[in-house]
């Protein structure tokens, strides 16, 4: 009688938990259809401002909030970047 309920109480568990074990966001995975907006230069770019502008931070403490005007340096240095790699390009091909 113990044997049964046990093998009746697993069977319930692994039928509920089965329920949750849904595949989910499928998305998630999509990474490889992805095509990014900006280059790899640009990025660049925009990393080393931010650092530049004490905005990138490593560990833990407050986190640094750009300022309307750092985020226009920000995005002008990448703008910069790609208008650079752009020009680059253009030579190369």
């Amino acid at each position: 009688m113990l044997t049964s309920n046990f093998v009746l109480a697993t069977s319930l568990v692994l039928a509920a938990t089965g329920a949750f074990a849904d595949s989910g966001d499928t998305s998630i995975n999509d990474w490889a259809g992805y095509s990014s907006t900006v280059t790899r230069e640009q990025v660049k770019a925009e990393l080393r401002e931010a650092t530049r502008l004490g905005l990138v931070c490593v560990g833990e403490g407050n986190i640094p909030i750009a300022t309307a005007e750092q985020e226009r340096m920000i995005a002008k240095a990448g703008q910069d970047a790609a208008k650079q790699f752009a020009k680059s390009d253009d030579a190369e091909g």
